[in-house]
């Protein structure tokens, strides 16, 4: 209790510079802009007939190429099962397959198909039209703004990580 207590503490030292009215205000627009982006996404999800999970890890394999089950989920964070699941899902609608690595034959490794990668492209096309419409009317400095204060909170959020989270 103590040690969360000292999180907090610490973590609201560090928002001192912003007044109380304003982080309101932040956190009403975090809230309204998760809320439209949730619906936003099911909307993607059933027009391009892609989930974003799935999006990604179609993602990951198109630019990591092959990938370990454990490697996929390390990537997405989320846990073996999980990935697992969302890569037979895959497989069963024939977007990714899986086989053995050619030196060690223990090694599951998952890799994308042709299938996959037509999907992929046009989920993305679609998923590219939809930034550009959110995005319309911002001013390049702007956007450069947004997205250097996106990647310090997804940092925050992410533990400090450098990292550049996969997102959709």
């Amino acid at each position: 209790m103590n040690n969360s207590r000292n999180k907090h503490s610490r973590c609201c030292k560090k928002a001192s510079g912003a007044s109380d009215e304003l982080l309101e205000r932040l956190d009403g627009v975090l809230h309204k802009f998760g809320r439209l982006m949730a619906s936003r996404q099911a909307q993607y999800s059933r027009d391009t007939g892609l989930p974003a999970p799935q999006y990604m890890v179609l993602r990951i394999l198109l630019q990591e190429g092959e990938m370990r089950v454990s490697d996929i989920a390390a990537t997405l964070g989320v846990k073996n099962p999980a990935a697992s699941g969302l890569i037979q899902t895959l497989e069963d609608d024939g977007f990714v397959v899986r086989g053995t690595d050619a030196t060690d034959h223990r090694v599951v490794l998952v890799r994308i198909t042709p299938a996959g990668e037509q999907r992929f492209a046009t989920a993305d096309q679609y998923r590219t039209i939809v930034l550009k419409m959110l995005t319309d009317g911002l001013p390049s400095e702007d956007l450069e703004t947004l997205v250097r204060v996106m990647n310090h909170m997804a940092a925050v959020v992410g533990g400090g990580t450098d990292r550049p989270a996969h997102t959709v």
